[in-house]
């Protein structure tokens, strides 16, 4: 185990050796030490860098006649080489009693100075260089363990370093001793399959090739479940999003859904996207949220089967024009549908359940909820609690806390030592916990994380040394469910506010959405995606990435309100109104990807203008613009402005007041139609004078030649 981790689980911890009683004892023994040779000796506690890490083999399980042969990595990270330097194995003689007990010698508090009282084994260390990490196998003769007539028992075990004017390190570990059967503890596991995080609500093709190709994510996951008996928490994200793809889902997608649906384990339904439903229920949501609709594209599925075809009615006739294909959609129920085996389970995140949470769950349909042992008060002082219990009349099933962190640290382990050291504690620990004939828990429940697979996931592997472990045998889900529990109440572990306070601020932009989606023919095409990506976001997967987290919602956030103020009016220049009655032009823009509808209505500020009509309808098409007229009466002339809103069918308002400046000058059309008149007037006075003139003159113009012919003639 680890020196550098005495904190945190605190497996190890650093000592300074100092008694010359060791000294003599090295310097007289050397290799192969008898048992019982040296006794406890007290140390204080000081830092290192010389240190060990160190797990017996075989789980850490041993007996009659076996050897103990411990895995041990000696790290030297001191500025110079170190020569000299000895390792020792010491056993503690007395068993381990109670899981506690192991607790706090796996996890010593910082000033502990207790150490194993019977010294097994030591050995010198070729020298160690700067930097160098050297492993080796430290083999303890069974004559040597000396442990034949002691009955089974939980043993601790350390492994320390010494060099000449160095701190000391040590590695602290356990053997689970079994002579006799030890008393058996069934351990049911559960593991969600889910996906890194996603600020999307659905997976797009690339993603899914990835994560499903052979060593993705998914298929990790999937062919670590071969051969046990772990249950499945599955996310309907990924069965939905595969299935949309349609024909163009990559063939791994389509072959590792035929895999998850033929695996023999156990399964259930997480929430879409494994959401935060306990943060849902702290943010006054209903928890789950459900997808309300997907995007689907009728170009990736197949046309609906046309039958046989139909002899025509003779052989002469025309041909008929075929009809296009009409491909058959799935519907969201269709998409998101698959055979769970354990249905209504609720599994909120790891202390995150607090007051009334429970109740919520169980108006939704989820009548169990899986809850971590820290989020539930354990009704005795082990930290090993019964499998199943009540909590205000709601069955819960209490995931063992203890259990589950060295699960998922072998789980996850990056080598091979790291894993052994969390097995020999889980299998210390689980040997323990049935150590108590009057109170054993019989079953307990031990649940992987939230945390996607990395390079390494070590499932198969940990399974199969559970299974090797005759006191911890692997039962189901369904059986640890059908146990019976005691009474007990919830330690609530409220979400932090701050987390609540984003959640609540999603939750009210989606509504809002919801309310201006009124302006779309069908308001899903902005709800479903608005939802699937308000999940997305909730997912626990973000769990561990606090600061990409609160990205993601504000993201969420900024897009919500790109979508509420995309319908907008368009500012313009004043409006001149120069008729006593007319049609204002209200421009309306529209950002969105669909055509929508809007009513608009104005509100003059002054009584010069009487609207005749209001709620006059407008269809703006995508992205573009369009103009709506306003019927109105001039009053008096003067400048107005008018408050031009707009609204859906349903009355939401979908877009903020905005004021409209219109001179009304109705006067004008007066003067413009005298001016017009007069015009007119003079230009058929003056025809009708020419035509008169002319008459006149042509009828004075005979008399004139007569009178001249007249004079003439005399």
């Amino acid at each position: 185990m680890h020196a550098d981790r005495a904190n945190s689980p605190g497996r190890s911890m650093p000592v300074r050796l100092l008694p010359p009683l060791l000294a003599l004892a090295m310097a007289a023994f050397g290799l192969g030490l008898p048992a019982a040779a040296l006794p406890a000796v007290d140390v204080p506690v000081v830092p290192s860098m010389l240190t060990v890490t160190a797990a017996p083999l075989q789980s850490g399980a041993l007996g009659p006649g076996e050897d103990l042969i411990i895995a041990s990595r000696v790290t030297n990270s001191t500025p110079a080489a170190v020569s000299g330097a000895t390792i020792t194995v010491s056993l503690q003689r007395a068993a381990i009693p109670s899981v506690s007990a192991l607790s706090s010698w796996m996890h010593p508090a910082a000033d502990e100075h207790r150490v194993a009282d019977t010294v097994l084994l030591q050995q010198p260390l070729p020298d160690l260089l700067r930097g160098e990490t050297r492993t080796d196998s430290l083999i303890v003769p069974a004559a040597t363990l000396s442990l034949d007539g002691l009955p089974w028992g939980v043993h601790a075990v350390a492994v320390t370093v010494t060099a000449e004017g160095m701190d000391a390190s040590q590695a602290r570990t356990s053997i689970v001793w079994h002579p006799a059967d030890v008393p058996a503890t069934a351990v049911a596991v559960v593991m969600p399959i889910t996906v890194p995080a996603e600020a999307v609500g659905l997976l797009d093709s690339a993603q899914l090739a990835a994560y499903t190709a052979p060593g993705g994510v998914l298929d990790r996951q999937l062919s670590g479940l071969a051969g046990s008996q772990v249950a499945i928490g599955i996310d309907p994200r990924i069965i939905a999003s595969i299935r949309l793809l349609g024909t163009e889902a990559p063939p791994s997608a389509t072959a590792w859904l035929e895999r998850l649906r033929t695996v023999p384990n156990e399964t259930f339904e997480l929430s879409y996207a494994d959401s935060d439903i306990a943060a849902l229920a702290q943010a006054g949501g209903i928890p789950p949220l459900d997808p309300i609709s997907f995007p689907i594209d009728p170009n990736r599925f197949a046309p609906a089967p046309t039958g046989s075809p139909q002899p025509s009615a003779s052989a002469t006739s025309s041909p008929s024009p075929s009809a296009t294909p009409v491909p058959t959609l799935p519907t969201s129920d269709q998409l998101l549908d698959w055979d769970y085996t354990i249905p209504a389970i609720a599994w909120p995140g790891d202390n995150t359940v607090a007051d009334k949470n429970l109740d919520k769950f169980a108006e939704a349909g989820l009548t169990t909820a899986i809850l971590s042992s820290d989020n539930v008060v354990v009704p005795k002082s082990s930290p090993i609690p019964p499998v199943m219990a009540s909590v205000g009349g709601h069955p819960v099933a209490v995931a063992t806390s203890a259990l589950s962190v060295l699960l998922r640290e072998a789980v996850a382990a990056a080598d091979d030592l790291s894993w052994r050291d969390a097995i020999c504690e889980f299998s210390s620990m689980v040997a323990l916990a049935g150590a108590d004939p009057t109170d054993a828990p019989g079953t307990v429940l031990v649940t992987l994380g939230r945390d996607v697979p990395s390079t390494t996931f070590r499932l198969a592997q940990t399974m199969t040394a559970l299974q090797g472990l005759p006191w911890a045998p692997p039962t189901t889900l369904s059986r640890a469910l059908a146990t019976a529990g005691p009474g007990t109440s919830l330690v609530p572990k409220p979400e932090e506010a701050k987390r609540l306070g984003l959640v609540k601020a999603m939750l009210d932009s989606e509504g809002a959405v919801s309310q201006f989606s009124s302006v779309l023919t069908d308001p899903t095409l902005v709800t479903g995606p608005r939802r699937l990506a308000l999940l997305a976001v909730l997912s626990h997967n973000w769990d561990s990435a606090l600061g990409a987290w609160q990205n993601g919602a504000a993201k969420f956030l900024t897009d919500s309100q790109g979508i509420t103020t995309s319908i907008s009016i368009a500012e313009g220049s004043p409006i001149n109104l120069v008729a006593e009655n007319g049609n204002l032009p209200i421009t309306v823009s529209n950002a969105l990807d669909h055509p929508v509808t809007v009513y608009v209505s104005v509100r003059p500020q002054r009584a010069i203008l009487n609207v005749m009509k209001n709620n006059v309808p407008l269809t703006i098409e995508a992205n573009s613009q369009s103009r709506a007229y306003i019927p109105v009466q001039s009053v008096a002339n003067g400048e107005v402005s008018l408050g031009v809103s707009l609204a859906s069918a349903t009355g939401v308002q979908v877009s903020l007041p905005t004021l409209v400046q219109v001179n009304v000058q109705a006067d004008w059309e007066k003067l413009a139609t005298g001016i017009i008149a007069g015009l007119l007037v003079a230009v058929f006075g003056f025809g009708i004078w020419r035509n008169i003139a002319k008459r006149r003159r042509a009828r004075r113009e005979p008399v004139a030649a007569s009178v001249e012919a007249v004079e003439l003639h005399e």
